[in-house]
């Protein structure tokens, strides 16, 4: 019988060690368990392009935002429009609150559209915000013989596209709408893209970002070289008064929700995630943190240095609009994922 005290108090002694571990772990605030730790902030594309350029001036200012002052390094995880990026966060990263995703807002709408590539839920994200919102438009060169969007219902318009929105916006429009998009696609880049606007290669962008072009090609817009016709947002753009909606344009509900479908993810800005199994005190903690900053003076001026200009988007409305996005019908998802190819 010496022998199974013995053993009893062998097992005992572990037992109440670990119950008193987990206690602890349980216990440990926000703060002790930053202390000293490393964030990692995957971007979901290459380095040295927009996305690169918000994270690196986000992972700059966040740290001193978030219990603890951990430090900020970047990860570029470049491949198939985020999903790369979104897949390692939400199965292979750790998931104790040490790891964000900066990701394209394409790859939200993967689960629809690929669900047997994307292995994740986007509806289960926590959502930490997004700097910047997003808004496309159609942009024609000033010697293009089209100057308006209602043209290009009974005109052809040649516009460059380098795959991504300069591609599926116009393919969407001329599905769904019928539109006469004549689609050049293959140029490496928006850069590449605009050269062939000024060789006369082309015509115009069939899906420009409003905020890439401000920063890029701001000459162009003020000098009157290069015009916006038109938009892809849900509802009007204080800054494009008098600029048509391409939503407006849609004779039924089928087509108001088709487009609605793709032209949703621009309201998602270029988001900021975490995966759903992290802690919520930390979690919490994270979405304060990206909310300080975006309000900081020093990230708002080095922001304004590197013109990349700062619209922020939030964690609550990012939530909202998947919920209405996944809603979506699936007869809808079907005839919108035909129309693109995907």
């Amino acid at each position: 019988m010496a022998w199974c005290k013995a053993l009893s108090a062998l097992v005992v002694v572990p037992l109440f060690l670990l119950s008193l571990s987990g206690g602890q772990a349980a216990a440990q605030s926000v703060e002790d368990f930053y202390r000293g730790k490393q964030i990692r902030l995957v971007v979901g594309s290459a380095a040295g392009g927009g996305y690169d350029a918000y994270a690196r001036t986000v992972a700059g200012h966040m740290a001193k935002y978030v219990p603890g002052n951990p430090t900020f390094i970047v990860q570029n995880m470049d491949g198939a429009g985020s999903l790369v990026a979104v897949n390692h966060t939400v199965n292979v990263a750790a998931k104790d609150g040490t790891v964000i995703a900066a990701i394209h807002p394409d790859a939200v709408l993967a689960p629809l559209f690929h669900p047997d590539k994307a292995k994740f839920d986007s509806q289960k994200f926590i959502w930490l915000g997004s700097p910047v919102s997003l808004t496309y438009t159609v942009t024609a060169w000033h010697t293009s013989p089209i100057q308006s969007f209602d043209e290009i219902f009974t005109k052809e318009f040649i516009v460059a596209a380098s795959g991504g929105d300069s591609l599926v916006l116009p393919t969407l429009a001329n599905g769904v709408l019928g539109t006469k998009f004549k689609i050049i696609n293959g140029y490496k880049g928006a850069s590449a893209g605009m050269l062939a606007i000024e060789r006369g290669e082309a015509q115009g962008n069939g899906g420009d970002a409003l905020n890439a072009l401000k920063s890029v090609h701001s000459d162009y817009l003020t000098d009157g070289k290069l015009r916006i016709i038109a938009a892809y947002g849900l509802k009007p753009i204080p800054e494009l008064a008098g600029v048509p909606l391409v939503i407006d344009y849609a004779k039924t509900d089928e087509q108001k929700e088709a487009l609605s479908l793709i032209f949703s993810n621009h309201g998602l800005g270029w988001p900021y995630i975490m995966t759903s199994e992290t802690p919520g005190p930390r979690a919490k903690a994270m979405q304060a943190a990206f909310d300080a900053t975006m309000k900081d003076k020093d990230f708002l001026a080095e922001a304004a240095k590197r013109k990349l200009e700062i619209s922020p988007v939030s964690a609550d409305d990012q939530m909202k609009l998947v919920a209405t996005t996944f809603d979506t019908p699936t007869k809808i998802v079907a005839q919108v994922k035909q129309i693109i190819g995907e």
